[in-house]
């Protein structure tokens, strides 16, 4: 198995979470480092709401983490 690109899974999070916001200033913000931070841990849900554990669970059947 691969190892994963954190950076890239919290880019498509990112755009599949707040597809109204602009990613490339998105990534400029200080959340972001914490998202890719979140992504690392062993248990990134315990971090999110009901909206992005949803996005979270489709991303992992896409095979995406």
């Amino acid at each position: 198995m691969s190892e994963i690109n954190y950076e890239e899974v919290t880019e498509e999070f990112f755009k599949r979470r707040f597809p109204e916001e602009d990613y490339k200033v998105q990534k400029t913000c200080k959340y972001f480092a914490e998202w890719v931070e979140r992504f690392k841990s062993r248990y990134p849900e315990e971090f999110m709401d009901n909206k992005s554990k949803i996005i979270y669970s489709s991303m992992i059947k896409d095979g995406l983490i």
